[in-house]
């Protein structure tokens, strides 16, 4: 389960766009919320001349941008087309493109002083960890480590881990990367060839070893026990041939039980109301994960996205 919170959409104003839009507040998580608990608020917008396109800005509170992106539709289920996050002084952060919810081509980020920070790049690559590459990077004061895919990389990481660092070959991560904590001490080892975890050997505070060929594994069976069991094929869709996957955003809480759950991509013909359905319907809890060897247990509220796979046989 990717831990994180989810992406909240922002924009800047681009001419030809109608301004007329509503305010739609919400929590830190993305979730729709009253202004008393709002930490954002997000506006859609319809293109006059292009009515399969919707802007979408996301602001914070004091009216400072957070994000842009461009929609298909005014349910947000597909993202396509350009996409800007800001830091909160305003600066840039990230740019690139959208194709049917996934990055596509070169892409940039900034650091908060403005200094430029990577140039990566997606490609078509069937092997699926190796379609992002690294292409350049530089370091905030500006000095390059990375050029044209080759050179030392470092990359932030979640807490417990601070960041980790090793080398690049042709975009990709090879050899051996090391992660430090807050306070410099090595947090894990881990070997890679061409982006492929090899093995890896992470630490706790006390020292302890654990070893791992897989960077996250999640102990959510019941849950997705539970999902595949109660799942039922919709009359509507089953007879005019709607199948395909609907994806669910759920949040759950510090214990892992779900506090909130949306469609953030549908398909139709009653399948994103059943899907929503049994999400909602569980009532146990998933409250770890495992992540380089180690049981972690949420200490703040996280949030997931789930694919629901719908298909006629």
């Amino acid at each position: 389960m990717k831990v994180g919170l989810i992406l909240l959409l922002i924009i800047f104003s681009i001419q030809g766009f109608s301004q007329d839009a509503n305010k739609i507040y919400l929590d830190e998580y993305g979730f729709p919320a009253e202004l008393s608990e709002a930490k954002s608020y997000q506006t859609i917008m319809q293109r006059p001349h292009r009515p399969n396109k919707y802007l979408v800005n996301d602001y914070y509170l004091d009216d400072t941008m957070k994000q842009s992106s461009v929609y298909l539709d005014n349910k947000m289920y597909v993202q396509e087309g350009l996409f800007i996050s800001y830091h909160s002084n305003g600066k840039k952060m990230e740019e690139g493109f959208y194709k049917d919810n996934s990055k596509v081509g070169n892409w940039t980020k900034w650091y908060s002083n403005g200094q430029i920070q990577e140039e990566y790049r997606f490609d078509n690559s069937k092997v699926y960890y190796q379609r992002l590459k690294t292409i350049n990077f530089w370091d905030s004061l500006g000095t390059q480590l990375v050029i044209n895919g080759k050179g030392e990389y470092l990359v932030e990481e979640e807490d417990p881990v601070s960041y980790s660092k090793g080398s690049l070959e042709d975009g990709l991560k090879n050899g051996i990367w090391i992660g430090y904590d807050e306070d410099g001490n090595i947090a894990f080892k881990e070997e890679y060839t061409q982006n492929h975890l090899i093995e890896g050997v992470s630490y706790d505070s006390k020292g302890k070893e654990f070893k791992y060929d897989k960077l996250n594994e999640s102990v959510m069976t019941p849950f997705y026990k539970s999902v595949a069991n109660n799942i039922r094929y919709p009359p509507t869709a089953r007879r005019i041939g709607i199948q395909g996957s609907v994806f669910i955003r759920i949040l759950f809480d510090i214990d892992g039980e779900i506090l909130k759950a949306r469609v953030i991509r549908g398909i139709g013909g009653g399948c994103d109301e059943e899907a929503l359905r049994i999400v909602t319907m569980y009532k146990g809890k998933c409250c770890e994960t495992v992540k380089r060897g180690q049981v972690h247990k949420f200490i703040k509220p996280q949030s997931m996205i789930l694919p629901i796979t719908f298909k006629l046989g």
